[in-house]
């Protein structure tokens, strides 16, 4: 039998105990995860209704850039957990420390979910449409858009913040080679946050 760490309901961090041959393991369910994502971007084209403002607009396929961003971050994100997972039950650290070391990924994965969330939304509202289709999207496009504005750089700016916060847990990671992989996993997370940021800032949907 095997623990498992999970957040529940009340937006804490569980343990419970699991049998390890029925165990789906993280990186499994976020690969599936991101293939749905990358059916979901390949399922449709072109332009998207530009936010207020600008002066060109936005073509769909750097939103769905951005969006396949996200859901690489939530895979990366995934197989990190898995790794400390696997650095507990070899005894590097017991459960209780395991809870406060995987902190940071949870707030990861709460805020890429809402990142990847708003940046489906502006993808699913611009798609190539007839005009009368696309002036009947265009108040829900700005009402996300709107959201975005808001919403975006704060969760991406938790995504970076929360890279640093786990990167100074690696310590407890005895095993040098296993230590390394999942650092290069953290820094991967950042960089893709951080690619995200400026796209956002060069379309003129965040300042």
């Amino acid at each position: 039998m095997r623990g498992l760490i999970y957040i529940g309901r009340d937006g804490r961090v569980h343990w419970c105990t699991v049998d390890r041959d029925k165990l789906l393991p993280a990186s499994v369910v976020c690969l599936c995860l991101f293939l749905a994502g990358l059916v979901l971007l390949f399922g449709c084209s072109a332009l998207a209704a530009s936010p207020q403002g600008r002066k060109a607009p936005v073509t769909r396929s750097v939103f769905e850039t951005m969006q396949a961003q996200a859901a690489e971050i939530g895979a990366l994100n995934g197989k990190y957990i898995d790794g400390m997972l696997a650095a507990q039950r070899a005894g590097d650290f017991s459960v209780a420390q395991a809870n406060k070391l995987l902190t940071p990924s949870i707030a990861i994965s709460q805020a890429d979910s809402e990142v990847y969330s708003t940046l489906t939304g502006i993808v699913e509202h611009s798609a190539g449409k007839t005009p009368e289709i696309r002036d009947e999207l265009a108040e829900g496009l700005a009402k996300i858009q709107t959201a975005a504005t808001i919403g975006l750089p704060r969760q991406l700016a938790t995504i970076i913040r929360s890279v640093g916060d786990a990167r100074k847990t690696l310590p407890a990671v005895k095993n040098r080679v296993q230590r390394q992989a999942l650092d290069e996993k953290l820094l991967r997370i950042g960089r893709l946050a951080a690619d995200i940021t400026a796209e956002l800032k060069r379309e003129g949907v965040i300042k």
